[in-house]
């Protein structure tokens, strides 16, 4: 097998190893509401769905409100709201109770986590299909090469049949 053919593919399998590794996770906390605020409304810097999540302690041990998921675009706005007692979750103009919070929460939050490819892995992509395309021009090359190769071989192997000059054959006679 050719060196360099043997190389081509040995850099694709490494690059598509790599490529298990080119993400990274994101996470996006918007409208905060802590202490003695009583409401909170902030931008969504991108587009993804949003849990309200409260913590009665540090802000590392977060806890799910069920119920909560919320699908928000970049530019909208989620928050919170405390109303007689009541903890309603805000997104743009909507209003919804939130059930089943613990009066403990002390922070409330709205979380997104989504898996981002990082520019690596963007970098890794593009040499995978710059290889993908290198392979199938050399795809062609070699089944050009070898059809003209069994050609030429028939030629060598049976020239009189091959090069057949004689115009006696009668298989397409044409009526003048």
């Amino acid at each position: 097998m050719p060196k360099g053919f043997t190389r081509g593919v040995s850099l694709l399998l490494i690059a598509s190893l790599l490529d298990t590794g080119c993400t990274k996770t994101q996470v996006t906390t918007v409208g905060r509401l802590e202490g003695p605020k009583t409401e909170s409304l902030q931008r969504v810097p991108a587009t993804g769905t949003y849990q309200a999540m409260w913590t009665d302690s540090d802000r590392h041990h977060l806890h799910t409100i069920a119920d909560s998921s919320r699908f928000a675009h970049t530019g909208e706005h989620l928050g919170f709201q405390k109303v007689d007692g009541q903890l309603l979750a805000k997104h743009d103009d909507v209003r919804l109770p939130l059930q089943r919070v613990p009066s403990r929460a002390k922070y409330l939050v709205w979380y997104n986590q989504r898996t981002v490819q990082t520019q690596f892995g963007r970098e890794v992509d593009k040499a995978g299909a710059k290889s993908v395309e290198v392979l199938q021009t050399a795809a062609v090359v070699v089944i050009v090469v070898a059809v003209v190769g069994w050609l030429g071989y028939e030629a060598y192997k049976h020239p009189e049949s091959f090069f057949n000059t004689d115009d006696s054959d009668t298989s397409c006679n044409t009526a003048h």
